[in-house]
């Protein structure tokens, strides 16, 4: 925090004042809000990385995607923070409780249905957890 005196002199009165900076408050915690943003994302692509290497039949439906979403404000989630990501028929859902070093709860599913393909209908559903920079595969499905 920075303080600061400021003393003016106005007709023959000194008025003092004391300032504190709250943009730089501000800034620092904009600045929170951005690395754990950017930890999100990483923990998504770590998420499709991790489903590319040991799943390889995905690994055609993972290629220039173009994720789209962020924070979900929907209140829905009491004491955790939900973020949802979206791209080509893929949907990814990332939950966490608001806690120091937290178990990230990650659901990736995807519909061919929803990318609008055509031919054999495809479902992956993928569940796994992400915590002390290390993934867990928790379950696996693929239906066509």
């Amino acid at each position: 925090m920075v303080e600061e005196n400021i003393t003016l002199f106005v007709k023959n009165r000194t008025i003092r004042y004391f300032l504190v900076s709250i943009p730089i408050i501000i800034i620092v915690t904009l600045g929170l809000w951005s690395l754990n943003v950017n930890y999100i994302l990483l923990v998504r692509d770590v998420a499709i990385d991790h489903i590319k290497r040991y799943h390889p039949e995905t690994v055609d439906l993972l290629i220039h995607l173009t994720w789209s979403g962020g924070k979900d404000e929907t209140g829905e989630f009491m004491d955790k923070e939900h973020y949802i990501y979206t791209s080509s028929g893929w949907i990814i859902e990332i939950t966490f409780p608001i806690s120091s070093n937290p178990e990230y709860e990650i659901k990736v599913d995807y519909s061919s249905i929803r990318s609008g393909s055509v031919g054999v209908p495809t479902r992956i559903i993928w569940e796994g957890t992400y915590i002390n920079d290390e993934i867990m595969e928790k379950n696996y499905k693929i239906a066509q």
